[in-house]
């Protein structure tokens, strides 16, 4: 069953004491690593959240030779070996690199370095970690109704954006589906 929402998202990029904005419509499809289609005027945005159940499969289709129990093992071995500060995603990230995974991309189009956004592009496209999920703030709007606002500390090694969900989309943080480590990619955007 693939479960959808709708909701509204903004973008904004602080480089440089300015700030750029992308905004529009998102999709999700909920499946079992969640991702996130959105319509930004006429520009895509994925959220990435891979979960632990994608990863494992994507390492067991590469490796037939392991079981399930053999990975969630390594993975074990890799959270203990790091003092406990990897979550069980981060350490199956690091088995799937050493066992040859590919768990990035697929590739659409070429992405812009985050310190590189200046005003006035247009088809632009950016990626990003999410570095920090900010709490959901409820407010009461000037017609009276009630509206929600989360915030999502991005990162791609050269700069920083913090992206901006509002109402539904703000949901997926209340319930956890949008997560630190996350990958975020604006596909065909602007500033």
């Amino acid at each position: 069953m693939i479960k959808m929402r709708f909701g509204f998202v903004v973008i904004v990029f602080s480089m440089f004491g300015t700030s750029f904005f992308l905004f529009g419509f998102v999709v999700y499809f909920g499946f079992c690593f969640r991702f996130v289609v959105g319509l930004i005027s006429g520009c895509l945005v994925y959220l990435f959240g891979m979960g632990v159940e994608e990863i494992v499969r994507r390492i067991l289709a590469v490796r037939g030779d392991l079981g399930r129990e053999d990975v969630l093992r390594l993975a074990e071995e890799k959270r203990r070996l790091a003092g406990g500060y990897l979550s069980l995603e981060q350490a199956l990230r690091v088995v799937a690199s050493e066992l040859g995974v590919d768990l990035g991309f697929s590739g659409v189009g070429s992405v812009v370095a985050l310190r590189d956004l200046v005003p006035n592009l247009g088809d632009v496209s950016v990626a990003g970690r999410v570095l920090l999920v900010m709490p959901v703030r409820v407010f009461r709007r000037q017609d009276g109704r009630l509206g929600k606002v989360g915030r999502l500390l991005l990162s791609d090694g050269t700069g920083t954006a913090t992206v901006v969900l509002w109402d539904e989309r703000a949901e997926l943080i209340e319930r956890g589906e949008v997560a630190e480590g996350a990958i975020v990619r604006v596909v065909h955007g602007y500033t």
